[in-house]
């Protein structure tokens, strides 16, 4: 019986090392749009969001708006609320009880974009 325990243990290890290792290099991404505040139920979520301006691909889908997070300065956000920014950094996932696996950007650069030019066609 040990054994039987011993080798599940290692074949689970083992599957958890193959399914990490396959997730590859996160994806990329800049994006720019105006950043807002989140609410989830559960506390589901980073607190920020942003309305991106045009259409984005993560992971081959389409999105309007992604949740974003820096960890490494979380106050600085609040400076940008409700403003037009440019922000560069990775895709990320979490994994929520109600919402699933969720894609979000983990903050390298955030910084004010200008209006767009409205003569431009």
């Amino acid at each position: 019986m040990r054994i039987a325990r011993a080798s599940m243990g290692l074949i689970l290890m083992l599957g958890c090392l193959y399914l990490h290792a396959d997730e590859g290099e996160p994806q990329k991404i800049t994006v720019v749009g105006t950043l807002h505040r989140a609410m989830a139920i559960g506390a589901e979520t980073t607190g920020w969001i942003v309305q991106v301006e045009s259409e984005t691909v993560v992971d081959g889908k389409p999105i309007s708006s992604i949740e974003v997070s820096d960890s490494h300065k979380p106050k600085e956000l609040e400076g940008f609320d409700n403003q037009r920014v440019k922000i560069a950094g990775r895709v990320i996932y979490r994994h929520g009880v109600e919402s699933g696996m969720q894609p979000y950007i983990e903050i390298k650069t955030i910084k004010a974009a200008p209006a767009p030019n409205q003569d431009k066609p």
